[in-house]
């Protein structure tokens, strides 16, 4: 064994939390398993500093997303040199211009940056990926599908499937508010779409949605938040009627998961899934797996950010979702490029972000054996789902 811990931090959204989990996995693949394997979950930088003190051998510390920019750079100015660090996130953050001289690795996709950010980083330490790092598989979907299959309502003509869109943090980490006024006017879209097919509705949100509402999401997990109402209001208006709801609740059916195994191998007009491109590991999940041809609509709202624009576009030009544009005039759907249906996808962020990274970790045999996986809190395992 080497004398390597390789630990993720899990403190920020799910999806950071899942792509810190998919590098590290990944990595620790890499190493034969031969490397302890930790995860700190909703650990402050201290914590982390204290822990990596009390523990010998060399560290890679890696976190995802705007939350764990400080908490990566604490924990590299405080310990030991045999400490790296690894930054990964879906775009560039002001915040990173002075962390980077904290970080050993930065991975951003290539598509979200712009020839300023570029400038703003240190080439040495920059990982341009192909997307965003995760650990979704087909079998994944299709499980969550199984469960959701048994409240799903018949629907002979298909499914209209929606992700709701939710509040997004920018470059210089203020919040853009993804409003109830703008689901609604979505839902009306939405629902005449619904009427005119006669499809039924599946709707899910997620997390964000609604969260920086005055009217907070409620204890019970069946009560709404006011942007997930203000879309079914928006549903109803027009005469829409067939709708499902199933509200985002951690550790319960992951109903957007369900909606992905609807279309991902069915390229027939009979579902389609609108998905904000604001959700950009979601949509680098199902962009992997998708089959070209298949009903995937990403749209556009106030809260995207450039590199949200940039992603939706190379999905439009690789033929793999079509674009919903939004402004002044209202909706306009912009249609994929034609491609013909291409082998697999083997592009994969978390590989190359492995094929980086492991040369430049120390591959030192173990003063002792102690390998596997461990955490500062629940026990990880491998794979997780």
């Amino acid at each position: 064994m080497v004398d390597i811990n390789i630990a993720a931090i899990t403190n920020g959204s799910q999806g950071d939390s899942n792509s810190s989990l998919a590098i590290r996995n990944t990595i620790y693949q890499g190493f034969g398993g031969n490397a302890r394997v930790r995860e700190f979950k909703n650990s402050t930088g201290e914590n982390i500093v204290q822990e990596i003190s009390q523990k010998p051998g060399s560290w890679l510390v890696i976190g995802a997303g705007p939350k764990t920019i400080p908490i990566l750079s604490q924990v590299a100015a405080n310990t030991r040199k045999n400490v790296q660090t690894l930054w990964s996130g879906n775009q560039f953050y002001s915040d990173l211009s002075q962390a980077q001289n904290h970080l050993d690795f930065i991975a951003i996709p290539q598509y979200a940056l712009t020839e300023s950010d570029k400038r703003r980083l240190d080439e040495s330490k920059l990982i341009m990926t192909s997307g965003i790092p995760h650990q979704v598989r087909k079998e994944h979907l299709f499980s969550s599908l199984k469960s959701l299959k048994t409240v799903l309502p018949e629907a002979n003509n298909g499914y209209l499937m929606v992700s709701l869109s939710g509040d997004t943090e920018k470059q210089d980490s203020s919040i853009q508010p993804y409003t109830a006024d703008e689901a609604k006017s979505f839902g009306k879209y939405i629902g005449r779409l619904a009427v005119a097919e006669n499809k039924h509705v599946l709707v899910t949100n997620g997390p964000r949605t609604g969260k920086h509402c005055v009217a907070e999401r409620l204890p019970n997990s069946q009560a709404l938040d006011s942007v997930s109402q203000a879309f079914v209001e928006g549903l109803r208006e027009v005469g829409c009627q067939e709708i499902e709801f199933f509200p985002f609740v951690k550790e319960d059916i992951n109903a957007l998961r369900s909606f992905m195994a609807l279309i991902i191998d069915n390229p027939e007009p009979k579902n389609t899934l609108y998905l904000p491109i604001d959700s950009a590991t979601s949509l680098c999940e199902i962009a992997s797996l998708i089959t070209p041809g298949a009903n995937l609509i990403c749209y556009d709202s106030s809260v995207t950010s450039e590199s949200h624009k940039a992603h939706a576009k190379l999905l439009q030009e690789n033929g793999l979702a079509d674009f919903l544009a939004h402004g002044e005039a209202g909706f306009e759907l912009k249609a994929k490029k034609p491609v013909p249906i291409a082998s697999e996808n083997t592009a994969d962020a978390k590989i190359e972000i492995q094929k980086v990274v492991s040369p430049r970790l120390p591959r030192l045999p173990m003063a002792h054996n102690a390998g596997g996986i461990t955490s500062s809190n629940p026990i990880a395992r491998l794979p997780i789902s």
